[in-house]
């Protein structure tokens, strides 16, 4: 029978355990890298997070194993690497307690408390000398805590406007009363389901990942306050993270309408808009920026499988359409390219056939370029920032989604910021 790797003080259970959490931990390392975005810089810290200590863990993790093979024995390297993982365990539940003290509650911090303790017994089993095992564990502790600051979302970087809510005189709102949040705008003889008004879906309540957030997190907080009919439209304002007002009126066949929302205090979320127009019809977009290359809106899979199209701006004013390569991940094929000026209103053109006529509509949007975020996303790496216009399709219903700043496309559930303020979005319809 062959012999078992050990070292001179290790048990032969405690050798196999520890062995057993050096290869969950290889795997780890290698769904790390599989599953969580790349493309970063060097200098963002998700690069680090995501891709150089996933490599460097495996690299030492399959090093010590074979070493141990070699010699027939749990040799020092291997020993210290399970020391360093109780101590970035214990690190990290800490750390997860301090800095997302909603998001980390104390049943995931027994969890991560009872892994370091598990750790920590076999570091101590399988070493030969203590204060080699507390070195490790503190350097461990120090990978742990950071990795865990680095799933904190950094400071809004959304540009919030300015304006005034509008005034309703008269407050028709009731219980019976429909929530108007969406309007029905004219597209040269179809209609779109406009949505204009600062929606967030998901929240995190201390800059952690949403999925981890309480089920209060979740969902749209609008309840319409007051409604004003009026000869060419309505005017209504609502409480919703804070307090909005949304005004509309059409014309010949054009509309014009305003929203405004007003945001008392930062908001961070996974998943939000500024503005989704809705529509049941097979339609061709165009972007001002890129005119005149046009792009017929696709049927897209989330979160794997037939890919999502989108638009985004960075912050040198580069507006570029592209295609994720699965689902919504990258990296992105680059379709066209153009140039938005910083507060440049941008206009989109949607086409479409009826009765073997081209019809459409442009909709220029005034206030989109100067508010949205040009950071980098967490989520989607390859350089895309957290602002985007998406457009895409399930096979019943066309959509375009505007944000200015959330997490969608790419993998994972990280939060990013709306800062507190005003936002203001107003927009034109025109028939073609």
């Amino acid at each position: 029978m062959a012999p078992v790797p050990r070292s001179d003080a290790a048990s032969r259970p405690s050798v196999a355990a520890a062995t057993a959490v050096l290869l969950l931990h290889l795997g780890g390392a290698a769904a790390t890298l599989t599953l969580l975005p790349q493309g970063f810089p060097l200098s963002d810290v998700h690069t680090w997070t995501n891709t150089v200590l996933p490599i460097v863990v495996a690299l030492a993790i399959t090093a010590a194993l074979a070493r141990s093979i070699a010699t027939k024995s749990f040799g020092r390297p291997a020993a210290a690497i399970i020391a360093a993982i109780a101590g970035g365990w214990t690190a990290a539940a800490v750390a997860g307690k301090i800095l997302f003290p909603v998001s980390v509650g104390w049943s995931q911090v027994g969890g991560f408390a009872a892994l370091s303790f598990a750790f920590g017994s076999l570091a101590w089993r399988t070493m030969r000398r203590p204060l080699d095992a507390l070195l490790a564990a503190g350097g461990g502790a120090t990978v742990g805590a950071f990795v865990m600051a680095a799933q904190r979302a950094p400071e809004p970087r959304t540009r919030p406007l300015g304006g005034e809510l509008a005034t309703v005189e008269t407050s028709e709102a009731s219980p019976d009363h429909p929530q108007v949040t969406a309007v029905a705008i004219p597209c040269a003889g179809a209609h779109i389901a406009f949505e204009p008004l600062l929606t967030f879906q998901s929240r995190s309540p201390d800059r952690m990942w949403t999925v981890l957030a309480p089920p209060e997190a979740f969902g749209p907080r609008r309840k319409m306050t007051a409604f004003e009919a009026a000869p060419l439209g309505f005017r209504a304002r609502y409480h919703d993270d804070g307090e909005s007002s949304l005004v509309f009126e059409e014309s010949a066949g054009a509309a014009s309408i305003e929203a405004v929302s007003v945001l008392p205090a930062p908001v961070y979320s996974h998943l939000n808009s500024f503005a989704v127009l809705r529509f049941d019809f097979e339609a061709s977009i165009a972007f001002s920026p890129t005119e005149p290359a046009r792009f017929d809106i696709e049927q897209a899979d989330y979160p794997y499988g037939r890919p999502i199209q989108l638009a985004v701006r960075d912050g040198a004013g580069t507006f570029r359409v592209l295609r994720a390569s699965d689902g919504d991940k990258g990296p992105f094929e680059e379709r066209a390219r153009g140039t938005l000026g910083d507060g440049e209103p941008l206009a989109i053109e949607l086409r479409y056939q009826t009765a073997g006529t081209e019809r459409g509509c442009r909709v220029t949007f005034f206030d989109w370029s100067a508010q949205a975020s040009t950071a980098l996303s967490p989520t989607a790496g390859f350089g895309l920032p957290e602002s985007s216009i998406q457009f895409f399709g399930d096979g019943r219903t066309s959509m375009v989604v505007l944000t200015l700043a959330e997490t969608g496309p790419g993998a994972g559930w990280s939060s990013v910021g709306h800062a507190a303020g005003t936002y203001r979005n107003k927009v034109r319809v025109d028939p073609l």
